[in-house]
C-alpha cells in the first residue's frame, strides 16, 4: 500500500515579545512598520561599536528545498506577485512585484543594514541568532515554534505583513 507523506509548513514573522515590549512597541502590520521596528531593533548593545543585536535575519545560505519559502516568497506574496503566471507556463515575478520584493530585501541588508553582513552565507546560524534574543524577526515555518519553546523564549508572531496585499506561504507536500 502506498504511503503518502503530507507536510504542511506556513511561514510566520516570528518575532521576541521581550524586544519589543522593551522598544515599547506593538507588532509590524506593513512593511514600513516592519522596516521601522527592524531599524530600531539594529543596534550596539554592549558599547564595543560593533551591531550585536539585529532587526531580521534569513537563512539565505540553506541550500535546502523550500529556502524560498522563508526568504523571498512571503515577500513577493505581499508585493502582490505570482510565483507563475496565471496559465502556468511560466515565471511569475519577472515583472514589477518581483523587483520589488527583491529589492526590499536587499535594502534591508545593504540599505537599511538590519541584518548581519554575513546574512548571505547563514544556515543554522540564523535560527541560533534569534533563539539567543540577538533578533527581533525571522521568518520561519510554524515547526520551528518548538525550537523557540525549548529555548524558553518570549516570542510570538505576525502570520503575514502588507505591502499591496496581506499574504504569506503555505506549503503542502
Amino acid at each position: 500500500m502506498p504511503c503518502l507523506l503530507s507536510l504542511e509548513i506556513l511561514e510566520f514573522y516570528f518575532i521576541i515579545k521581550t524586544l519589543l515590549d522593551e522598544m515599547g512597541e506593538k507588532p509590524p502590520v506593513t512593511w514600513g512598520d516592519f522596516l521601522r521596528l527592524a531599524q530600531k531593533a539594529t543596534k550596539d548593545t554592549d558599547g564595543d561599536g560593533e551591531i550585536d543585536q539585529w532587526g531580521f535575519v534569513q537563512p539565505w545560505g540553506i541550500r535546502a528545498s523550500g529556502t524560498l519559502n522563508s526568504t523571498f516568497y512571503p515577500f513577493l506574496f505581499q508585493a502582490g506577485g505570482q510565483i507563475f503566471t496565471d496559465d502556468g507556463t511560466g515565471i511569475g515575478f519577472n515583472n514589477e512585484a518581483g523587483r520589488r520584493s527583491l529589492q526590499f530585501i536587499s535594502d534591508l541588508k545593504d540599505k537599511y543594514k538590519v541584518m548581519p553582513e554575513t546574512v548571505a552565507s547563514m544556515e543554522t546560524e540564523a535560527s541560533s541568532l534569534f533563539t539567543s534574543g540577538k533578533v527581533l524577526f525571522i521568518i520561519e515555518g510554524a515547526r520551528h515554534a518548538s525550537h523557540m519553546e525549548v529555548a524558553g523564549m518570549d516570542w510570538g508572531y505576525v502570520p503575514a505583513l502588507t505591502d499591496k496585499k496581506h499574504a504569506t506561504v503555505q506549503v503542502v507536500d
